[in-house]
């Protein structure tokens, strides 16, 4: 919850350090007339500021608690091959759960996504047929350190273990995210640093 704060707080300061700058500068306007204009925009923007610090609270918080299980993988190196297990257990069958995949440079890094990254996802239940059986291309995000995610939805149809394999076929993935969320759920735990 401390990283929902610091998401709230940078908002409201960097709109309320606007504002103040924009006061300043009504403050010294002789013409009453565009003083008050100015005046007006600046309480503009501080309500825009707290409705947008609001919102970010809202979905933040929304994110933290329907999260079923979330973690970033270590990649692999330049031989390649790597397969990584997800393992996490189904609390609510025949729900529709979220499930997120998006390569990235772990945090922090000053290096950018410059390459497109390839690999293959299945999920299965213990005993069950695949949920989901696919390959995805990953396209990078411009000047940033994290790939387009992909976002699926899948059913369960039983509660219990379930696992998430995915196949990296791009040597030098460096690290994988995976969120798994489910909407029934009240009490979700986001990775660490988010």
């Amino acid at each position: 919850m401390t990283n929902t704060w610091i998401l709230v707080g940078v908002i409201i300061l960097a709109f309320v350090a606007a504002a103040a700058g924009a006061y300043f500068v009504a403050r010294r306007t002789p013409d009453a007339r565009q003083r008050r204009s100015i005046q007006g925009k600046v309480v503009l923007f501080l309500v825009v500021g707290l409705a947008l610090a609001g919102y970010a609270f809202l979905a933040d918080t929304g994110l933290r608690k329907t999260t079923l299980h979330e973690v970033v993988l270590d990649g692999m190196s330049a031989e390649g091959g790597s397969i990584l297990r997800v393992a996490f257990d189904v609390e609510h069958p025949n729900v529709e759960h979220d499930l997120m995949i998006g390569p990235m440079f772990p945090t922090p890094s000053l290096r950018f996504a410059d390459f497109e990254v390839e690999l293959a996802a299945t999920l299965t239940a213990d005993q069950g047929s695949p949920l989901i059986d696919e390959e995805f291309t990953f396209k990078p995000r411009s000047r940033d350190t994290a790939w387009h995610p992909a976002y699926l939805k899948f059913t369960p149809t039983v509660a219990g273990p379930h696992t998430l394999t995915l196949q990296l076929r791009t040597p030098n993935t460096p690290a994988v995210h995976v969120r798994i969320a489910d909407p029934l759920k009240t009490d979700g735990q986001r990775a660490p640093g988010y």
